[in-house]
């Protein structure tokens, strides 16, 4: 099971580690990435998970992005290679989606085959 974090649910868990880590006299950086970077920098919880599977679908690594791009479909309510293809355009304009990309779509929605 996948567990979503909101904006809040993060800057409140980043918080508190720092408070954590100043308090015991740790001098670190944190770095926040991926899918909590931009759910941090960017309010709207629908256009961030839409973001984050247009660049799941753009770096199609095989087999590391599959799990992170079929919850990423639910989470967007996905059912099909066109949706996801809209989705991808939106964020990825003149740009053609990998075939790699395409290929787990197609597998994922049993398409073609």
């Amino acid at each position: 099971m996948t567990t979503i974090f909101d904006r809040e649910t993060l800057l409140d868990a980043l918080t508190e580690l720092a408070d954590t880590l100043a308090n015991e006299g740790a001098s670190v950086t944190i770095r926040v990435v991926g899918g909590a970077a931009i759910a941090i920098g960017h309010s709207e919880r629908a256009a961030t998970a839409d973001m984050l599977l247009a660049m799941k679908l753009n770096a199609s690594r095989g087999s590391r992005d599959r799990p992170d791009i079929t919850n990423l479909l639910v989470a967007c309510n996905v059912e099909s290679t066109p949706e996801a293809e809209e989705i991808f355009a939106r964020y990825y304009p003149g740009e053609e989606m990998k075939e790699r990309g395409r290929a787990q779509l197609t597998a994922l929605f049993h398409e073609g085959g």
